[in-house]
């Protein structure tokens, strides 16, 4: 295949994943219909199942493509934070920003999909372990000691307070620059050093 060919391939994967994206952030899971999908990225419905076969596949990439991005900006945080405590308010400060977000609507999806779908419950127990070694190692980077299995117990604690501090914000009239979502992230963060500190 030669490269001209490759680049309009990802040019139109990535259209489909972009409108897939705009879909399920914006409409819901009801609405997410290849068909329909094909139509807004202006292809043929087989066409765009050249790139993804079923309904599971796009959904899939959609939510493995917004992991990533969330992932891309998770790595960063760790180099620009002076200490634990400032790692901590980043990281709530960005996790409850990406959450109320439009590509926040599309973790609740995930929950509900891996409630009743082995491949989602996989894809789920992936996407929060790749979150999990993250926070581990920020946790050690700064200086927090333990075994990997008491690191991994406080990452988990510490993402279950931040998820639900996004979903109060989520829920919530919240901008990012009022103060009551301010105070938030850095009430979040504070309970997350809490944690790591216990």
């Amino acid at each position: 295949m030669s490269a001209t060919a490759m680049t309009r391939g990802e040019a139109s994967r990535s259209r489909v994943l972009d409108t897939a994206r705009d879909v399920l952030a914006t409409e819901g899971l009801d609405r997410f219909a290849l068909r329909d999908i094909a139509k807004r990225a202006d292809m043929r419905l087989g066409n765009l199942q050249y790139y993804f076969p079923t309904r599971d596949d796009l959904l899939e990439a959609v939510i493995q493509n917004e992991f990533e991005h969330n992932l891309r900006s998770m790595r960063g945080l760790e180099q620009q934070a002076s200490g634990l405590k400032d790692y901590m308010e980043r990281l709530s400060q960005l996790l409850i920003a990406e959450y109320t977000s439009l590509g926040g609507n599309i973790w609740p999806v995930l929950n509900l999909l891996h409630l009743h779908n082995r491949r989602f419950r996989r894809l789920s127990a992936d996407i929060y372990q790749q979150h999990f070694d993250i926070i581990v190692a920020a946790m050690q980077k700064f200086g927090v000691s333990g075994t990997p299995s008491a690191l991994l117990e406080k990452a988990r604690l510490i993402t279950a307070v931040i998820d639900g501090a996004s979903l109060q914000a989520h829920a919530g009239p919240h901008s990012n620059a009022s103060r009551s979502w301010k105070s938030l992230c850095r009430r979040t963060g504070e309970m997350a050093v809490s944690i790591a500190e216990s």
